[in-house]
C-alpha cells in the first residue's frame, strides 16, 4: 500500500512555553502499517538529533493514502538531542534530494540550531554534521518517495466547449474513444473562451456520453470556447535516492501559536 509518514515537532521558545510546530512528510510503498510505523521511528531518531534540546518529535503517523482515516501513531516521544538550544527556529537547511531519471525535489530540515550557523554560513560542528550526513544516508536508503506532478501526461485538444449551469461545461471531443475517464481532474493550458478570457484552474470530469461523444467539466466559471486543451492531473511517485546539503536558507515557514506571522522574509 502506499503510505504517507508525517512527523511533527515543535521547539519552545522560552519559559512561557510558547512553541513553534512544524511537519514534514514522506512517502513509502509498506505492506502493512505496522511496517511503515517502524521505518518512522527509524526516520524520527535520525532527525531528533538534528532539534535543538528544547525541540521533541511529538507526533509520528502512518496513514494509509488512499484512506487516510486509516492511521497509526506511534506511543514514543523523540527528543531533540543535538545538544545545544535555538534562540531563532527559522532557520533551515535546504537538502537537493534526486532520483535516478534526474529529478530534483528540495526537503527542508526545519529548526537547525543557530549555533551551526556563523554570518549566516551553515558551518555545522562535527558531531552535528555527522548526524546531518546520518540523515541523509537514511532518506536516500530507506526506500522513500516523494510526490509529484506527472509531467508526461499528454495535452489533449478536444472541440467546442459549451458552458451549462451551475458552474459545469459540456465538451465535445473527436472520434475515437473518450479521452478521460469520470472523476479524472483535469487543468486548461493555453484556452480561452469565446471573449478571450484564459481558462484555468483545475477541473473535474462529472460525466462522459460515449453515444453524444462528450465530457462534462466543473467547475467551469466561464463561457463558450470553440475549443480547449487539456492535460490530465496524475501524480507521480518518486524514490529518493539521493540526498545532500544543497544550500542554507533562512525562511520563516511557521510562528509561534497565537503570535502574529509578520512579513514575508526573503530567501
Amino acid at each position: 500500500m502506499k503510505v504517507r509518514i508525517r512527523l511533527k515537532m515543535n521547539v519552545i521558545l522560552d519559559a512561557r512555553a510558547i512553541a513553534t510546530g512544524f511537519s514534514e512528510s514522506f512517502y513509502c510503498e509498506k505492506s502493512t502499517l505496522a511496517a511503515a510505523l517502524e521505518l518512522a521511528e527509524g526516520i524520527a531518531k535520525k532527525r531528533a538529533k538534528l532539534l535543538p534540546t528544547d525541540g521533541r518529535m511529538f507526533d509520528v503517523t502512518v496513514s494509509d493514502y488512499d484512506k487516510p482515516g486509516i492511521a497509526l501513531s506511534s506511543t514514543t516521544l523523540f527528543f531533540g538531542n543535538s545538544e545545544v538550544s535555538t534562540d531563532t527556529p527559522w532557520q533551515c537547511v535546504l537538502l537537493d534530494g534526486a532520483n535516478g531519471s534526474g529529478s530534483r525535489r528540495n526537503i527542508y530540515v526545519h529548526s537547525v540550531p543557530d549555533i551551526q550557523f556563523t554570518n549566516g554560513s551553515y558551518q555545522p560542528t562535527s558531531t552535528y554534521d555527522g548526524h546531518m550526513k546520518q540523515y541523509m544516508n537514511f532518506l536516500s536508503n530507506s526506500g522513500l518517495q516523494w510526490k509529484g506532478v506527472d509531467s508526461t501526461q499528454p495535452i489533449k485538444k478536444l472541440g467546442q466547449v459549451t458552458a451549462g449551469s451551475n458552474n459545469t461545461a459540456v465538451v465535445k471531443y473527436f472520434f475515437g474513444g473518450a479521452p478521460y475517464d469520470l472523476n479524472d481532474k483535469v487543468t486548461a493550458w493555453h484556452s480561452k473562451d469565446q471573449f478571450g478570457q484564459s481558462i484555468k484552474g483545475t477541473m473535474e470530469v462529472v460525466d462522459v456520453d460515449l453515444a453524444n461523444a462528450t465530457i462534462s467539466l466543473a467547475p467551469y466559471y466561464y463561457q463558450n470556447a470553440p475549443g480547449i486543451r487539456l492535460r490530465k492531473v496524475a501524480t507521480a511517485w518518486k524514490t529518493i535516492d539521493v540526498v545532500s546539503v544543497d544550500r542554507v536558507i533562512i525562511k520563516k515557514t511557521g510562528a509561534p501559536f497565537g503570535a502574529p506571522v509578520g512579513r514575508r522574509p526573503s530567501r
